[in-house]
């Protein structure tokens, strides 16, 4: 795929802080009182959305789509080690805590990929989102140098870990300012690509109906809005001190009742006469249930069914976003023909 045309769905990132995760740890002691599902809705019908941009605008989304998701999983993963294994941000690890701290260097690729991002994102026309892109790739050059050299491997002398404690002591305060950096960026950005994306979806959804009648396609596009509402169900109520099921049991409801109706359709066409592209069919038998699944046990956690409720809790959100991005994957690999509808 050309980077110019890159339309893909937006993969999701993890981006809760620290004290919010620990508020919803300290607050799973207690199991609360299961909230009755709201009943699950049909999908809203599709509204109509502003005029589709012109292609240079679609192309800068399609850098700031490509930078958050190639980027972004790796840089809020790190950060959240360092805040969880470091007790005292200001002081920084102790030898100790650096001994358990790992990063995954960038590979010899990175630096010819972030000079691609800038360049691309400094092309016109310049769009309010430009400033944030440009700040995320600026943390990502000024991570590269740190993230080579602070690295960890497991049966080191006593004098190798002295100074591997000694370099993660130095480090730290640069790690922790560039991922902040990133992630504060990556946070003024969001709000502007989902509006894009969201347009972009309700646009194609008005398209498929008009051109193809209610059939393969226009399924595909009810699915891609429907996931992407359970995704954020999922992402707000994460945020929370005590988590509610109710808000994300309606989504989950809406969420299958678009999978089931897609499925039904797929089920009825006759397989010999190829309606569908292979990884359309792929998505929905594997990656569709598989998202289900995650978010549902996400819910039994939250209405206190989970063994280990207070881990569950912290882990399970992040399962979600994993589950979210991998049906993320398939979903940009359908490919329709001209002939199928």
């Amino acid at each position: 795929m050309n980077y110019e045309t890159v339309r893909g769905t937006r993969a999701f990132s993890f981006l809760a802080a620290l004290a919010v995760v620990l508020a919803a740890g300290a607050a799973a002691g207690a199991t609360p009182t299961a909230k009755p599902a709201t009943p699950a809705k049909s999908p809203p019908a599709a509204t109509k959305p502003p005029p589709a941009p012109d292609k240079k605008t679609e192309a800068k989304f399609g850098a700031y789509i490509r930078l958050m998701n190639a980027e972004s999983d790796s840089v809020f993963g790190e950060r959240s080690r360092l805040l969880r294994t470091v007790k005292d941000q200001k002081a920084g690890p102790t030898c100790d805590e650096a001994a358990n701290l790992v990063l995954y260097p960038p590979n010899d690729e990175s630096k010819a990929r972030y000079a691609d991002y800038r360049k691309r994102l400094l092309e016109k026309p310049k769009l309010p989102g430009d400033e944030s892109a440009l700040t995320m790739v600026s943390a990502l050059e000024e991570l590269l140098e740190p993230r080579l050299t602070a690295s960890t491997r497991s049966g080191m002398k006593p004098e190798e870990k002295a100074k591997q404690c000694a370099t993660f002591q130095q480090l730290y305060p640069k790690l922790l300012a560039g991922f902040t950096k990133y992630v504060e960026a990556y946070r003024a950005l969001d709000p502007l690509v989902e509006k894009f994306a969201d347009e972009r979806d309700q646009r194609e959804l008005l398209e498929v109906q008009k051109k193809y009648g209610k059939r393969h396609r226009y399924e595909f596009q009810q699915l891609v809005l429907a996931a992407k509402a359970l995704i954020r169900s999922v992402d707000k109520e994460s945020r929370r001190e005590a988590p509610e099921s109710g808000a994300i049991k309606a989504a989950l409801g809406a969420y299958q009742q678009v999978v089931d109706e897609a499925k039904a359709l797929y089920k009825a066409d006759d397989p010999s006469k190829d309606l569908t592209p292979p990884s359309y069919s792929l998505m929905l038998i594997d990656s569709t249930p598989d998202f289900a699944r995650t978010v549902q046990r996400y819910v039994d956690t939250i209405d206190g069914h989970a063994s280990n409720r207070k881990a569950s809790l912290e882990a399970e959100p992040r399962d979600c976003i994993t589950s979210f991005n991998q049906l993320v994957e398939r979903m940009n690999r359908v490919q329709f023909s001209a002939k199928q509808k």
